[in-house]
């Protein structure tokens, strides 16, 4: 019962954990690829996923039983069925329905915004056809990575934001702390105290390099298609 229970508890984490990455656009551009390299025959499907999950299913995790003393082998070879993998047309239907539901729902977010309804509606279908994939191990490790890859080039960004602002032209950090955050990249964020504060004098030689780090922000906005503050959102509930 113990084990039943540790790995529940492990499946459970991780299926929160696959539902706050599904939100990560580049997520399911990822996996779409991938299984473009499928179909190309540059991959082998088993690399990719390992089965489908059924929503619908008792949920039950399965504990191999030790083999008792005196089983036949043989036996036992000759009535279990040999798992073959994951059937290629199922996976085929499966991934282009996922891609067609990618498509709406990018589209959604770029004409209505990625808070409308719509966009938020067909966002959630896909998220529960990526959950019905039961991903390899190295799969879900490269998605995971994507994501942090993308976390730590924003935190780089406003690492040296707030080194410029703090350290070089001594804005105090509290100050810095209770202003920056959603305006990362808003360029003209800065001018509010290039004037009428003792840093403005050492902020000002400081501006063009801090709205430089921000136009990066903002064109890693554009390539995650999510705003920095969703994208950490996705990573703080990865991290839960």
């Amino acid at each position: 019962e113990g084990e039943i229970k540790i790995a529940k508890r492990i499946e459970k984490g991780l299926n929160q954990a696959l539902r706050s990455l599904s939100g990560f656009p580049l997520t399911i551009a990822t996996t779409l690829e991938e299984f473009a390299k499928v179909q190309a025959g540059e991959m082998k499907l088993t690399d990719l996923l390992t089965a489908y999950i059924d929503p619908n299913a008792v949920d039950e995790v399965a504990i191999p039983k030790p083999r008792q003393a005196g089983d036949n082998n043989d036996d036992d070879d000759e009535e279990e069925e040999v798992d073959t993998g994951p059937d290629p047309e199922e996976a085929r239907v499966r991934y282009e329905k996922m891609k067609r539901l990618n498509t709406r729902a990018l589209n959604a977010s770029a004409k209505h915004g990625s808070d409308a309804p719509q966009a938020k509606k067909l966002r959630e279908q896909l998220t529960e056809q990526f959950l019905e994939l039961k991903l390899t191990p190295k799969q879900v490790d490269k998605l995971t990575l994507g994501l942090r890859q993308v976390v730590e080039r924003i935190r780089s960004h406003e690492r040296a934001i707030i080194d410029l602002c703090v350290r070089s032209a001594k804005m105090p950090r509290k100050e810095f702390i209770a202003s920056f955050p959603e305006n990362e990249t808003n360029v003209n964020w800065i001018d509010g105290y290039l004037k009428g504060k003792r840093y403005s004098a050492s902020l000002k030689p400081q501006a063009e390099e801090i709205r430089r780090h921000q136009t990066k922000l903002i064109a890693l906005e554009k390539e995650a298609k999510l705003t920095i503050a969703e994208i950490k959102e996705i990573n703080r509930k990865m991290s839960i």
